[in-house]
């Protein structure tokens, strides 16, 4: 049993090492790969995500830790470490299908991972709703980009469900967001689970309400999601609650990241907790 654990997270490596190999000159040059930096509001609260490679940072204020909060993955690394900047000390975490010994970290071919079998991913979105998806004839410009309104309605809660405001990326934008495909691939192998949507480059809650109204995501509109309104709090007496913004993209743009976003500050603590993270 351990040694067939050890092989699936071996296994589970392919492909980083697949876009390893290339990033680093494996193949005789190195690529300028697309960097995307997100900014964006999530229910009232101001969340900036940047991807570089292998490299994801999230920075947002997380309830129980702080109000200057940073979640880096790194898919290179088979970690992920949760920084309080405010406390100057972090928590680190292996992603769980990282090797033990990071010395075997490093394969030479990295693509064994996107060709498993679907069979060996968790299957955890669950959901009871039958959802219909539709596009509407409402446009709006969100972050300078134009995008198209989208109705996903579950069939038994309706009017209840949500618009979903998607974008059709266009040059190096178009880039940057392919190559943040690859990444929640590699992430939902590495990890076990089903990959999320490309809303995920924007918002892990508008990816996780996604993922709930409709689980097989080869059904959501394609394009990037710039935008969902659903509905508010409902106020006492005053019938259904009034849809609202839930998240919004203000800018976006993919410039070259600083490789050091994703580096943890030599001067910080390493901790068991930070606090009540719920990441055990």
């Amino acid at each position: 049993m351990q040694q067939n654990s050890r092989q699936l997270r071996d296994q589970n490596l392919a492909s980083i090492a697949l876009l390893s190999a290339i990033a680093y000159g494996l193949l005789g040059f190195t690529p300028a790969w697309a960097d995307l930096t997100v900014k964006a509001v999530e229910a009232g609260q101001e969340v900036q995500s940047r991807l570089s490679h292998l490299k994801r940072r999230v920075d947002a204020a997380l309830p129980g830790v702080g109000p200057n909060v940073s979640i880096i993955t790194r898919l290179d690394l088979g970690l992920e470490w949760i920084v309080d900047h405010q406390n100057s000390t972090y928590e680190e975490h292996a992603l769980s299908g990282a090797p033990e010994d990071k010395d075997d970290a490093a394969p030479e071919d990295l693509e064994a991972v996107l060709e498993e079998p679907e069979s060996e991913i968790a299957d955890e979105a669950q959901t009871s709703c039958e959802a219909d998806i539709s596009r509407t004839s409402q446009t709006d410009t969100i972050a300078g980009l134009k995008t198209a309104a989208w109705k996903i309605v579950c069939k038994d809660e309706a009017p209840a469900g949500m618009t979903l405001w998607v974008a059709e990326p266009q040059g190096a934008l178009a880039e940057a967001v392919a190559e943040g495909k690859q990444f929640i691939e590699a992430y939902a192998r590495l990890e076990a689970v089903p990959p999320a949507p490309s809303a995920w480059l924007v918002s892990a809650f508008l990816a996780e309400e996604l993922m709930h109204l409709v689980p097989d995501a080869d059904r959501l509109p394609e394009g990037l999601p710039l935008a969902a309104e659903g509905p508010g709090e409902p106020e006492a007496g005053n019938g259904p609650a009034a849809h609202v913004r839930l998240v919004e993209v203000t800018a976006l743009n993919t410039d070259p990241i600083d490789p050091a976003v994703f580096e943890i500050p030599s001067e910080f603590t390493r901790v068991a907790r930070l606090a009540d993270t719920g990441i055990q």
